[in-house]
């Protein structure tokens, strides 16, 4: 199998509509600023620092953020609006779904995606009337490019616990991963590009670890054998700064739908972004173990062969002890 075999991951990505400037300190127009989402700088609001909780530690029913807030004032107009950013609102975002290709690296093990440059809906923008979208139209910011926009996407893994795995991720603007429903990285807010890492320890426990701080205990624990999903969400809400977006699964054995791993062709990842509750089961699927310095490797997860196996020798071994039986009793 070649080292530069990609992992196709499905993602949804919603293109939002540059809200209008507004008087953010006046009462007349508060309602509409608690709608105001994306564009900051353009109004002359902006203040770039990473912020922390302005979501919560857990996803909701719809395995979405909820938002809670957040600590500093760069969140401004957070609120109600909030709905738009994973979710198609008529006038305000609309949702495209992709692709995004993870290059397998036999030197690290690992699976990467990584652009400076990150503009993944730069033909798409917002026309000002009834969520009807152009290419390249007036909302395009002054560099050219689509900044305003939004992701969503999941990546289920087979949990290892075996101290090795290892993820990471360089983006900005707000960017939130969470695992198994459960917050671990926490990087809101207007920002340039920060990197976070998470570990998964012998033990199963996260330790995560943002910009310079060191590595601390997330809460989260994982049990070996355990299927759990990265969810990752990120939002460029903001043209005063690039585009960056970043991610390493290390160590890391991903769960596929498809076994044409071979002469360099993809595989894509058992997950639906458009129906997060479904992640293919043990038997449904296959997974890739990376290796370092060497091929990936592909094993079907035999789950339910096994279980067929076991029917056929339990069958067997009841056939011959009916047969010996009778032998015994006619003679």
């Amino acid at each position: 199998v070649a080292d530069k075999t990609s992992v196709s991951v499905p993602i949804l990505y919603y293109d939002q509509k540059m809200d209008e400037c507004v008087n953010m300190y006046s009462a007349a127009t508060r309602a509409a600023a608690s709608w105001r989402q994306f564009e900051w700088s353009e109004c002359g609001y902006q203040n770039y620092a990473m912020e922390k909780n302005i979501v919560d530690g857990e996803l909701d029913s719809s395995y979405l953020p909820v938002v809670t807030g957040g600590e500093a004032v760069v969140n401004r107009g957070l609120g109600s609006g909030f709905e738009r950013w994973f979710s198609q609102v008529d006038g305000k975002s609309k949702s495209y779904g992709g692709t995004l290709n993870l290059v397998y690296d036999a030197t690290t093990a690992s699976f990467k995606y990584g652009n400076s440059e990150f503009y993944p809906l730069d033909e798409l923008t917002m026309k000002a009337t009834e969520g009807d979208w152009i290419p390249k139209d007036e909302l395009v910011n002054s560099d050219g490019n689509n900044h305003l926009f939004t992701l969503n996407l999941g990546v289920p893994i087979q949990v290892l616990a075996n101290g090795s795995e290892e993820f990471e991720i360089t983006a900005d603007d707000d960017t939130w991963v969470f695992l198994n429903n459960k917050l671990v990285i926490d990087m809101g807010g207007l920002h340039d590009a920060e990197k976070a890492t998470f570990e998964i320890r012998s033990n199963g426990e996260v330790y995560v670890a943002t910009g310079d701080d060191g590595f601390a205990y997330s809460g989260v624990k994982l049990e070996e054998k355990d299927t759990a999903v990265i969810r990752i969400f990120h939002a460029d809400r903001d043209s005063g700064t690039g585009s960056v977006f970043k991610v390493s699964f290390i160590n890391m054995v991903p769960n596929i739908t498809d076994a044409t791993l071979a002469k360099g062709s993809g595989v894509e990842i058992a997950y639906d972004p458009s129906d997060p509750s479904y992640v293919a089961p043990l038997g449904e699927s296959l997974t890739i173990r990376p290796n370092r310095g060497k091929a990936l490797k592909t094993a079907v997860v035999v789950q339910g062969i096994v279980i067929g196996v076991l029917a056929v020798v339990v069958t067997v071994v009841v056939t011959m002890g009916v047969r010996i039986w009778r032998q015994k009793r006619e003679s």
